[in-house]
């Protein structure tokens, strides 16, 4: 059994690759950086979705809705996300933030889903 994962930078990463789809994501001069470049044509900054909540909410948006959202104030303040959408199979996620449960329930949303070749047998 791995490890869970954690807040952080790496998460991020897989987040932005796994479910917003980025590509080429990598660390930059100490930055996390995913391929589409801005304006100026610098590669554009990854979000900390596991650890702000407005990047998080951007993730709950890619991948459907948030259809439930619990906060567990005696059970170590805890928070269960369950995301995803009527039609396709959801993620269920706990975690000590909010941001963390969606990063992790919208993770195991996109596990969750049949590929493109799977969807074609």
């Amino acid at each position: 059994m791995s490890a869970p994962l954690k807040a952080g930078r790496e998460l991020d990463a897989l987040v932005a690759e796994k479910v917003m789809g980025f590509w080429d994501v990598q660390m930059y001069e100490g930055k996390l950086v995913h391929g589409e470049n801005n304006t100026n044509g610098w590669p554009m900054q990854t979000p900390c979705y596991s650890t702000e909540i407005a990047a998080a909410w951007e993730v709950v948006e890619k991948v459907g809705r948030a259809t439930e959202i619990r906060w567990h104030p005696k059970a170590e303040q805890r928070v269960v996300v369950m995301i995803g959408v009527y039609d396709t199979p959801g993620g269920v996620a706990e975690a000590e933030t909010l941001p963390l449960a969606i990063c992790l329930a919208a993770l195991e949303a996109v596990r969750a889903r049949p590929t493109e070749q799977e969807t074609e047998i």
